[in-house]
């Protein structure tokens, strides 16, 4: 590998890398934005020069206008940049191994009480192809606790299993459904409802033109997961 061009040579070959892994392409983009903010405080100097200090001075610096969440992500970019190098052979040590990652505490969001979800499904006309497709959207939201984006992922349930599949931040991975959403469990409400207009044919609940629930935006603009979410007890089975 050419190293004539300091770190930032490297930077395209670590984000080829990235990509060939699998990782998620809003992933590989914060890794390499944040790889390339080190880079241009370094003055794209030799890796073989990069030491710990320079890698302290720049946390110290990043940690004045950013949240330590975000500060720890920026760690972890660096982390995995070099760490490709060490495996390509470009530098013999780690300089971030000794470096521990920033902690930060995370704040619980508030949640949706059950007579709110009941207050939002009361919204609902489930006599409408929206309606219909907004209730299915809540009661899964609330049975499950996907995030927004693994719900516009979902497709059909596998409804012997009582599982759907779902892709996401995580990964692929499948979520039981509770008897609440097995009961609205009409393929149309949860995959074949268009989005907008007669005769769409948009596979995705929540796409574009859907009413925003599963952000909370028809509860005063705040978003938050709903209280029953992920339970596959009682509780979300008697919101109805």
């Amino acid at each position: 590998m050419n190293t004539a061009g300091g770190l930032s040579g490297l930077v395209r070959s670590f984000q080829l890398a990235l990509v060939v892994e699998g990782l998620r392409p809003s992933t590989v983009r914060h890794y390499v934005s944040d790889t390339r903010r080190f880079v241009n405080r370094t003055n794209n100097q030799s890796p073989r020069k990069v030491t710990a200090g320079h890698v302290r001075e720049f946390i110290l610096e990043y940690q004045k206008t950013h949240a330590p969440k975000t500060v720890r992500e920026m760690q972890l970019a660096l982390r995995k940049f070099f760490r490709f190098l060490v495996a390509e052979g470009e530098i013999a040590r780690d300089p971030t191994a000794s470096i521990k990652l920033m902690p930060f505490r995370v704040t619980p969001q508030p949640t949706y009480s059950e007579s709110e979800v009941r207050q939002l499904l009361l919204v609902c006309d489930s006599k409408t192809r929206t309606g219909a497709r907004d209730r299915a959207i809540i009661t899964v939201l609330y049975d499950t606790a996907v995030r927004e984006g693994e719900l516009i992922s979902m497709g059909l349930p596998d409804w012997e299993r009582r599982r759907v599949r779902v892709s996401g931040k995580t990964g692929v991975r499948d979520v039981p459904l509770g008897l609440t959403a097995l009961q609205r469990r009409a393929p149309a409400q949860l995959t074949r409802i268009p989005a907008t207009g007669a005769g769409s044919d948009r596979a995705a609940p929540g796409g574009r033109g859907c009413t925003n629930i599963a952000s909370g935006s028809v509860h005063g603009g705040r978003s938050r997961p709903l209280a029953g979410g992920g339970r596959r007890g009682r509780r979300g089975d008697r919101v109805t």
